[in-house]
């Protein structure tokens, strides 16, 4: 399974996250944005997030 992060968390970020949910071959660990407002919208289903890409690129789970 590839673990991946979704970055922009807008609209089409999370309809992506949302499709892939269940998926046996992607797991989104993570999604990725700047804005606090969809942060919390991915929060809110469940998804973990971070501020910048470079929080994700360090991450070695990913």
């Amino acid at each position: 399974m590839v673990r991946a992060a979704i970055v922009g968390l807008g609209w089409w970020g999370l309809q992506i996250t949302e499709s892939l949910r269940g998926s046996s071959l992607v797991d989104i660990v993570i999604g990725v944005d700047p804005e606090p407002e969809s942060r919390a919208r991915a929060e809110s289903i469940g998804l973990q997030t971070c501020e910048t890409l470079d929080q994700v690129l360090r991450r070695e789970d990913i």
